[in-house]
């Protein structure tokens, strides 16, 4: 496939995407002791904007805008997306009560939502196989560069804009960044103009179909939905430092967003970068690799749960459980990408999205927040010490998922055929 433009110039625009991506839907937390007074919102309604109006609108919405990208073109897709969310991250600063904010943020949602499948769907026609992992761990720097950022904000320019001002801005930064990429087209729709022919049911049932003849791909999805658990229980760690731990809560969460931001990224460039460059020396690939990272940062991670507050060997385990599932995205990805079939590979992403989401981030979430309930109710001194270990064990399940996926991939072919509805239906 043939581009006009430099892959690194398109990497770079959705990276920045993925930026002010995060940074739109971490703007509410960060700024949520203002919203809260002004809005006149409860603890209840924030967690509904927070939690369920975010995920299930957010996780629902890619499996659509993943069937869309397989159909029609991905720059467009992206640019529309990136419009519809700053948009209405602009206007999330007119909400005037908590219905508007919630009406707001779901459009966010959905707007954020045609960013990642299309997204990486483009980094695979863009970069080789030998640079794929690389590609995907420099776009998934997005990620923890735009979480910490909505935290800068709120406490710099937000303290001059305020929180409205701060919405207004970042809209209008977004609109920016997606104009360019109305103009980028896509070559790959220009080369398969009957895909959009294609009716929705039976591109959900080639799926379907690719999927159960990818066993690679569904070993890597499982294992990557499994390394999330570790996500679910960032929410809770403020919480765990401060009540069981012993630490100031205004000391520690400048201290942990700093750790946070640098482990993130550096987890997720070089996660990429090393697995690109031995993976093709590894038998099984990039599955190999991520076997070796999960067993590698194991035990540093669990660590801080036997070290003392504060010491070396805690922050190091704290670092750690920032670095390893952002070093997991790269390879896993690259996994992903590489080996779905084309007309099915942003459908099976969205796919992968909403399960992350769903069971690993939300439902991982609920159930260390009700564990943790019934261990202090039930007498325990540190309740939220034995429900995050519990956690993190379920997270390092993954390794066993990621080793299945590199026994398969010791005979898979370099991308899974494409089986047609009339051999499925035989």
């Amino acid at each position: 496939m043939t581009w006009k433009y430099r892959p690194i110039a398109i990497l770079a625009v959705l990276f920045l995407m993925h930026v002010v991506g995060h940074i739109d839907r971490n703007l509410l937390a960060a700024f949520a002791p203002q919203i809260m007074v002004d809005l006149s919102i409860s603890n209840t309604q924030f967690g509904f904007l927070a939690g369920a109006v975010w995920v299930l609108s957010y996780s629902t919405a890619s499996v659509l805008t993943g069937a869309l990208s397989d159909r029609y073109s991905r720059t467009r897709i992206l640019a529309v997306a990136v419009l519809i969310w700053s948009a209405c991250t602009a206007a999330s600063g007119f909400a005037m009560s908590f219905g508007q904010m919630a009406a707001a943020r779901l459009l966010v949602a959905c707007g954020e939502a045609g960013l990642i499948p299309p997204a990486l769907s483009l980094l695979l026609d863009l970069f080789s196989a030998r640079r794929l992992s690389t590609a995907s761990g420099i776009f998934f720097m997005g990620l923890p560069v735009g979480i910490g950022g909505a935290f800068v904000i709120a406490g710099t320019g937000g303290a001059v804009a305020g929180w409205r001002g701060s919405f207004y801005a970042l809209g209008l930064i977004g609109v920016l960044l997606a104009v360019p990429m109305f103009f980028v087209r896509d070559d790959r729709t220009a080369r398969a103009p009957r895909r959009s022919a294609l009716k929705l049911s039976d591109q959900f049932r080639l799926a379907w179909l690719d999927l159960k003849a990818t066993p690679v791909v569904v070993y890597t999805m499982l294992g990557f939905v499994m390394i999330h658990v570790l996500l679910a229980g960032f929410a809770f760690l403020q919480l765990w430092l401060v009540n069981e731990r012993g630490f100031v809560a205004a000391d520690i969460a400048g201290r942990v967003g700093g750790l946070q931001i640098f482990s993130g990224m550096l987890g997720a460039i070089s996660g990429g970068a090393i697995s690109d460059r031995f993976a093709h020396r590894l038998s099984g690939g990039h599955a190999t690799f991520l076997v070796l990272l999960i067993g590698l940062f194991s035990p540093l991670m669990l660590m801080r749960f036997f070290a003392a507050s504060g010491s070396p060997a805690f922050y190091l385990g704290l670092c750690a459980v920032f670095f390893l599932p952002m070093a997991a995205y790269g390879p896993a990805n690259a996994l992903l990408q590489g080996l779905t079939p084309a007309r099915s590979r942003s459908l099976l992403t969205g796919v992968n999205i909403l399960v992350i989401n769903v069971v690993a981030i939300a439902l991982g979430s609920a159930l260390i927040g009700v564990a943790g309930d019934r261990l202090k109710a039930a007498g325990s001194a540190h309740p939220l010490t034995t429900a995050l270990f519990c956690a993190d064990i379920a997270s390092l399940c993954s390794i066993v998922f990621f080793g299945l996926a590199a026994l398969h991939s010791r005979s898979a072919p370099a991308a899974a055929p494409a089986i047609s509805l009339a051999e499925g239906k035989a």
